[in-house]
């Protein structure tokens, strides 16, 4: 699973990005569980899942697609036979449901501490490529800030 780690990819969009039968029903189970749904912050979810998407190898989609719907409505062992993931991608995305008051860090910090595999070397792909989205979402955030003067320092 090492060649899941590869250069950054410049971002398509995720409706024209090259998908396998399979990532296609992952990405249509991700647009039934999430719908309209919007985050704490007034995102659309299925924005950000499909900007995670974007960010990952091929061989990483389907489990990108449906990370956030993991710990919801279903379990990694339901969406394992519903998409017909193999063991690698049902263990990875048992890795990426946060515990109960577990914080980022704290599950990041779980997710590099695991035994290397594959199913932890997917979840790092994955979880890479969520906190990227973030990061470039806040960036844009703060540029938009910036243009229109009330930018200012975060602490």
């Amino acid at each position: 699973m090492s060649a899941l780690v590869t250069a950054p990819r410049r971002p398509r969009p995720a409706d024209r990005l090259p998908l396998s039968a399979s990532a296609r029903r992952a990405r249509r189970l991700a647009r039934e569980v999430h719908g309209d749904e919007v985050d704490a912050e007034g995102r659309r979810v299925m924005a950000v899942v499909e900007a995670v998407a974007q960010g990952v190898p091929e061989s990483a989609r389907r489990t990108a697609f449906v990370h956030r719907a993991v710990g919801r409505t279903l379990r990694p062992r339901q969406l394992a036979a519903l998409l017909d993931l193999d063991d690698d991608e049902r263990d990875a995305l048992a890795l990426l449901v946060r515990r109960a008051g577990e914080d980022g860090l704290a599950h990041a910090r779980r997710l590099v501490a695991q035994e290397p595999r594959p199913a932890r070397e997917l979840a790092l792909v994955v979880a890479y490529a969520a906190l990227a989205e973030e990061r470039d979402r806040r960036r844009r955030e703060d540029a938009r800030r910036l243009i229109r003067g009330t930018w200012t320092l975060r602490s």
